[in-house]
């Protein structure tokens, strides 16, 4: 009979495991941090860009309800000044404004009519 001798095999742990050299993890981490800052700052922006966009069209529709009003408010200063306009110039009010005034209708020679 030979004699051999026995082994045992233990598994053994892996501790360090070399890395490739474009692949390192201080390159992932900042790839990944760039892209969240991006994203945030691109949040931020877009963040920004409604508060002003709401800002101005709540602006805009406060001037466009003050003007609606004063043209409201013009709209009656004119009727009310077409209808003094139609009272003073009335066939009536004239002819009391003419006789105050001492004026009657002109006589059948004072009026000259013109070929044309």
């Amino acid at each position: 009979m030979t004699i051999k001798s026995a082994t045992i095999r233990m598994p053994q742990k892996r501790g360090y495991t070399p890395r490739r050299v474009g692949t390192s993890s201080g390159s992932r981490l900042f790839h990944s941090s760039f892209r969240g800052i991006l994203s945030f700052l691109l949040l931020i922006l877009f963040l920004a860009l409604s508060v002003y966009t709401s800002y101005k069209v709540k602006s805009v529709a406060n001037d466009i309800s003050a003007l609606e009003q004063r043209y409201s408010a013009l709209q009656y200063e004119n009727k009310q000044l077409n209808r003094q306009l139609d009272n003073i110039t009335s066939k009536a009010t004239l002819a009391k404004i003419g006789r105050r005034l001492g004026l009657r209708p002109p006589g059948e020679n004072q009026i000259i009519t013109l070929p044309e």
